[in-house]
């Protein structure tokens, strides 16, 4: 009866047994196949991962073959600089001597620099040669000959100075006592076109006296001719801009309708001119004051230009001359440095400035034309006179078919009828030489 009962209970715990084994085995099979899933995937990623260690390998091959060919070049760039630090080292050392013969080789340009243009210079005044021995004109050497000779025996023998003192007696009766003394002649001429020249005592240092005005006059003529060239650019830049309407000159330094008013006690000058004997409250353009000075010598017109101009030009003048008797003596100057102020002043009248032909107005109505002008008529003068005690003189550009330069100083007082005519006859035969130089064949 036990045994009954016990089998049914063996049968159920095999059951269950059965039932658990049956369970395991089924759990245990999915987990198999659920490792085999995770193998292919470890799998897979493990032949990925190779593939990336092989492209890596072949990138670090290739870093490693462009490594090699970077330190091929590097080492090629490090012989070169080798190479170039000794070059350094090598022109270091050799530099004085590099620098020394370099010098040399530079003086020996130089200097053959300046025998070429001696040789230049040399060739091109034989071809002016040339060309002026082939013109239609010759001198005649005779005639040119006597001329000369005639000047030198004038100047030999001059028109000596009379000098006039008076002595008292015991008796208390006076005597008059004449003595002579020989002049100061200085005579420069010099031909514009061809340079021909003829010089007596040039360089001597005599009184211009009122001859410095001239070139004083041209020192501030040329500076407002500058300053009208210079406002006439700025219009004519300001009618190309369009800006004409708005356009407004610059106050002028040379103003020339600026005026005075005349009175005796402010301007009153003694000596030559005609404004001082103007009457008081007369106006007078600074226009007016530049003719007078050039045409009648006017001393009123002469300071008043001083004072408002100074005379910085003037001496910035003499200097480019090289005029060395003017600004070594401001009261003296030399019959040469007097033909280097004419032709100056010829310059300025011909070469179409603005006021040129102002100039030239002025200077050829100038007054007293007892010296130069009467000596060569009829040809034409441009020029100014220099009158005072110990002093008479004149300087022109004669207007001939070939102009020339003309300056005479002297000591005399005076002119009168002899002084004239002595000075005239020696002015006329320098003429007559100039004109010698161009008679036709």
């Amino acid at each position: 009866m036990r045994r009954k009962k016990l089998f049914p209970l063996l049968i159920s715990v095999i059951a269950v047994l059965v039932i658990a084994i049956i369970i395991i085995t089924f759990s245990y099979i999915a987990d198999i196949k659920k490792n085999e899933g995770d193998v292919a995937v470890f799998a897979s990623q493990k032949d990925s991962a190779e593939d990336n260690i092989i492209r890596l390998n072949e990138r670090i091959s290739a870093l490693e073959s462009e490594k090699i060919q970077l330190n091929e070049q590097l080492d090629a760039l490090g012989r070169q600089l080798m190479r170039l630090k000794e070059e350094k080292d090598a022109l270091l050392n050799t530099h004085d001597d590099a620098d020394s013969r370099f010098r040399e080789l530079n003086k020996k340009f130089e200097a053959l620099n300046a025998e070429i243009a001696i040789r230049d210079s040399a060739i091109a005044q034989l071809q002016e040669n040339i060309s002026k021995l082939e013109t239609n004109y010759t001198v005649d050497i005779n005639a040119q000959f006597d001329i000369l000779n005639e000047i030198s025996e004038k100047l030999a023998n001059p028109l000596m100075i009379e000098i006039k003192n008076t002595v008292k007696n015991e008796d208390g009766t006076t005597t008059e006592i004449i003595t002579y003394e020989t002049p100061k002649i200085a005579i420069y001429y010099e031909d514009i076109t061809n340079g021909y020249k003829y010089a007596y005592n040039a360089d001597e240092v005599l009184d211009p006296a009122s001859m410095v005005k001239a070139p004083f006059i041209l020192s501030l003529l040329a500076e407002a001719s500058a300053e009208e060239e210079r406002i006439s650019e700025a219009r004519l830049a300001a009618e190309a801009n369009g800006t004409l309407d708005t356009f407004t000159e610059p106050e002028r330094v040379y103003d020339m309708t600026k005026k005075i008013v005349y009175t005796k006690e402010e301007y009153y000058k003694s000596g030559s001119g005609e404004i001082s004997g103007s009457e008081d409250g007369t106006e007078y353009t600074y226009r007016d004051l530049f003719y007078h000075v050039l045409e009648c010598s006017d001393n009123v017109a002469y300071a008043v230009l001083k004072d408002t101009y100074g005379t910085t030009h003037y001496g910035s003048l003499v200097v480019s001359l090289g005029a060395t008797s003017m600004y070594k003596k401001p009261t003296g100057m030399s019959a040469a440095d007097a033909g280097k102020c004419m032709k100056a002043i010829y310059e300025f009248m011909e070469n179409d400035v603005h006021y040129g032909m102002f100039m030239k107005d002025a200077l050829t109505g100038s007054a007293h034309h007892t010296i130069i002008p009467y000596s060569v008529t009829p040809k034409q003068t441009a020029h100014k006179y220099g009158w005072d005690k110990g002093a008479y003189n004149d300087m022109a550009v004669v207007y001939a078919e070939n102009p020339y330069v003309l300056a005479i100083l002297t000591d005399y007082d005076k002119g009168g009828k002899e002084v004239n005519e002595y000075i005239q006859s020696v002015l006329k035969l320098i003429d007559q030489m100039h004109d010698n130089f161009y008679k036709q064949r």
